[in-house]
């Protein structure tokens, strides 16, 4: 297991211009814990969030699972409760957000597999970004690595 809270990211930017910052964003401060990782592949990523601001909710949260083996990410959206039209500025809230890596992909013992989340808007849309404060460290498709897993050797859970 690898903690990458994105307060702390201490990383260079990755390479390449840094994607630009949507006009809506979700202002908060994020860090993310990923469970290790059973044999049958499935984990949890405890989010914690502190907005900054006000959002424009409701939003999903898009979970993107990145690593070498992987031809594509495996991408999913998962709905949010509390909402994030509940959200209050500077009031801490809490996810456990149940994962697994994809069943038709054989990973390598002990390969790293990238964590990376976003918010999208709950009727569709483009990725939110965090705002600002995490301009440096977004991905070209809007989403941000908060953490890293090392997969066990198997073909995978879903």
């Amino acid at each position: 297991m690898r903690i990458a809270p994105l307060a702390l990211l201490l990383v260079a930017p990755l390479a390449g211009a840094p994607a630009p910052l949507s006009p809506e964003h979700v202002p908060a401060w994020i860090e993310a814990v990923a469970s290790p990782v059973a044999d049958d592949g499935r984990f949890h990523l405890r989010l914690t969030c502190v907005p900054e601001g006000k959002t424009k909710g409701p939003h999903v949260l898009r979970v993107a699972l990145t690593s070498a083996t992987l031809t594509e990410d495996h991408v999913v959206e998962l709905p949010l409760k509390p909402a994030t039209a509940k959200w209050r500025a500077g009031e801490r809230v809490e996810y456990r957000v149940p994962l697994a890596l994809p069943a038709d992909n054989a990973f390598d013992d002990g390969e790293l597999v990238s964590i990376r989340v976003g918010f999208v808007p709950k009727n569709g849309g483009e990725v939110l970004t965090l705002g600002k404060r995490w301009e440096d460290w977004l991905d070209e498709d809007g989403l941000t690595e908060v953490a890293s897993i090392d997969a066990p050797r198997f073909a995978g859970a879903d």
